[in-house]
C-alpha cells in the first residue's frame, strides 16, 4: 500500500498540508492519522465501560461467552498416581454474530483551505492555521465513531441489544439489530423477585405508580443477585446502572422521599410531597441504611439527524443512550470490550487513499466520488459484554402479576 499513500501527494491538498504535518513531526498524512486521533478522545464515555480489544478479530465474527467463565469449579482431591479430572465447561455457552460497520462522511470546507493556499503562495506561513483546521476537520469526523460507540455501548449494557432507527442512524441502516442475547431469566418486573426465605421489599407496581417502591425493587434485585451467586455479596463490588431520567423517577418518588426523610429526620408531620431528596442524602441512605450497591447514573445522549416533515429541514434530535425503562445490576468495573476487524484496503487507490487509526480499528478514506475534499471514517466494531449471565435487569415500566 505504500505506493498508494505516497502517490496521493500529487494532490494540491496534500501538498498544502505537508508543511504543517512536517512541523509537528509527521512525515505523511498516514502517520498523522495513525497516531494523532489516538490522543483526542481518551476520555470518551465508552472507554469507561468497555475496553478496545487489543488485537483485531480477523474473522469478523464476534464471540461472547455466557455463563460459567468467571466461576471455575473447585479442584478435586485425587490419589498420588492419578491425574486431575478435566474442568467441565458446562453452564458456559458461546454466542457469535457478524461484527457490524459504522461510518460517516464529512465534506471539508474547501473555501477555508483555498484561502490558506492563496496566503501560502503569497509567502505567508500558514502551517499553524492548517494544523488547527486539520485537527478540527478530522476531529469532527473521528468524533462520530466515538459517539456511536458510546451510544451503542450503553444500549447493549442496558437492554443487551441495539436496534437502529432513522434518528440514531440517519442516512444509514434503520431497523438493523445488534443482538448480544441477554439472559431472559435475569430480567425481572417490579415486585417480581421470588426467593425462598426472603421477604420482597418491592411492590407489584411500575415505578410510574404512586404505589410502587423503587428502592425496594433495588433491594430485591440485589438479593436476587448475590443469593444466586451472580454478583458478589459485598455491595461495594457491584453497581446499579440507570439513565438520568430513571434516576430522577427513583429520587422523586413518594416512597423514596418518605424513606429518606424518616432516616434523616425521624417521624415528621411535614409534607412529603414538598421534600426534595438530595443526591448526597440518597447515596448515603443506600449505603448506610439499605446496604446495597451504589447507583451510577448515565446521562449520555446521542444526537442523530432526521427530516422534519413540517419544515422539510434536517434537524438534530437527541436520544437517551441508556434505556430509561431498565435498571441494570452488575459487577463494578468494565462491562465488556469492543471487538473489531480492520477495514480492507483492497480497493484503496492513488485517487482514493485509505489510512488507518487506532491500530487498524478505525479507517479514513478519501471519497473520489465527491466534489471537493471529502473523507469517510468507518469502524467495524461491536460492544461485547464479558458475561451476560452475570447481569441482572429490572423493567421499571412493568409490574409482576
Amino acid at each position: 500500500m505504500a505506493q498508494f499513500i505516497s502517490g496521493t501527494y500529487d494532490s494540491a491538498f496534500y501538498q498544502l498540508i505537508q508543511g504543517a504535518l512536517a512541523a509537528r513531526g509527521y512525515a505523511t498524512i498516514a502517520d498523522f492519522l495513525a497516531q494523532e486521533p489516538n490522543y483526542w478522545f481518551n476520555e470518551e464515555e465508552w472507554r469507561q465501560v468497555y475496553d478496545l480489544a487489543p488485537v483485531e478479530n480477523p474473522t469478523r465474527i464476534f464471540e461472547q461467552k455466557i455463563g460459567g467463565v468467571n466461576v471455575p469449579v473447585m479442584a478435586a482431591y485425587i490419589a498420588d498416581e492419578a491425574r486431575g479430572p478435566l474442568m467441565a465447561t458446562e453452564g458456559a455457552s458461546k454466542e457469535t454474530g457478524e461484527i457490524p460497520r459504522m461510518g460517516r462522511g464529512y465534506a471539508f470546507d474547501v473555501a477555508a483551505y483555498e484561502a490558506m493556499q492563496t496566503a501560502q503562495r503569497n509567502g505567508v506561513n500558514v502551517n499553524d492555521r492548517i494544523w488547527d483546521r486539520l485537527l478540527m476537520d478530522f476531529g469532527r469526523l473521528t468524533k462520530t465513531v466515538h459517539s456511536q460507540r458510546t451510544f451503542t455501548g450503553y444500549q447493549v449494557e442496558s437492554v443487551g441489544s441495539y436496534v437502529t432507527t432513522k434518528v440514531t442512524s440517519g442516512g444509514g441502516l434503520a431497523g438493523f439489530k445488534i443482538d448480544l442475547h441477554p439472559v431472559a431469566e435475569n430480567k425481572f418486573k417490579c415486585g417480581g423477585v421470588s426467593l425462598s426465605g426472603y421477604q420482597n421489599q418491592g411492590t407489584k407496581y411500575a415505578w410510574s405508580s404512586s404505589d410502587a417502591n423503587p428502592l425496594g425493587d433495588l433491594e430485591d434485585l440485589y438479593n436476587q443477585g448475590w443469593r444466586t451467586h451472580l454478583i458478589p455479596k459485598d455491595p461495594s463490588k457491584s453497581v446499579f446502572r440507570m439513565a438520568a431520567s430513571t434516576y430522577e423517577t427513583l429520587k422523586n418518588h413518594t416512597a423514596t422521599k418518605t424513606a429518606v426523610a424518616f432516616w434523616k429526620f425521624g417521624p415528621t408531620s411535614g409534607s412529603i410531597a414538598a421534600y426534595r431528596v438530595s443526591d448526597a442524602d440518597l447515596a448515603a441512605f443506600i449505603k448506610e441504611s439499605l446496604n446495597i450497591p451504589a447507583i451510577s447514573v448515565v446521562s449520555y445522549y446521542g444526537f442523530g439527524s432526521v427530516l422534519n416533515p413540517d419544515t422539510l429541514k434536517v434537524e438534530s434530535v437527541d436520544t437517551e443512550a441508556f434505556d430509561s425503562n431498565t435498571v441494570v445490576l452488575r459487577a463494578a468495573g468494565k462491562f465488556g470490550e469492543f471487538q473489531w476487524k480492520r477495514e480492507s484496503n483492497l480497493f484503496a487507490t492513488v485517487m482514493s487513499p485509505l489510512y488507518y487509526s487506532e491500530g487498524g480499528a478505525m479507517m479514513f478514506q478519501q471519497d473520489l466520488g465527491q466534489k471537493g475534499i471529502h473523507y469517510e471514517v468507518s469502524s467495524i466494531c461491536v460492544p461485547v459484554p464479558f458475561d451476560q449471565k452475570r447481569v441482572l435487569r429490572l423493567a421499571i415500566n412493568e409490574a409482576a402479576i
